[in-house]
């Protein structure tokens, strides 16, 4: 099992548009992508749900509706794990609450992205 860092990397992007990679630090979380049968074949359900605090405003803004991008996962020795790619991009959505805030990370990919 892996040991990830708090930080991770998002690079949105809505079709031709590629906008600035936004870095945040997150609550210590668990990540264990899971194999799903589908009608596409196995497909690794890379869902996760991350609690942050209330970020910048320009991040508020960016991520307060749902979009699709590449989110970057590291470890605590430097390994860099994407979820999402440029074919098949994750989707994002930030909830702000009070003093918290929600990150909601939905994605399936066709490899393991913890065997990349």
């Amino acid at each position: 099992m892996k040991e990830f860092s708090n930080r991770i990397h998002i690079l949105l992007s809505d079709n031709s548009y590629v906008g600035p990679i936004l870095s945040l630090l997150v609550d210590e979380f668990k990540f264990i992508p899971t194999p799903e049968l589908s009608d596409a074949g196995i497909l690794f359900n890379c869902d996760l749900t991350l609690y942050l605090s209330n970020p910048v405003e320009d991040v508020l803004l960016a991520l307060k509706r749902e979009k699709t991008g590449i989110i970057t996962l590291f470890d605590t020795l430097g390994g860099e794990y994407p979820i999402g790619s440029s074919s098949i991009p994750a989707r994002i959505h930030l909830i702000e609450h009070l003093n918290r805030s929600i990150l909601y990370i939905r994605c399936f990919m066709t490899t393991n992205p913890l065997s990349l």
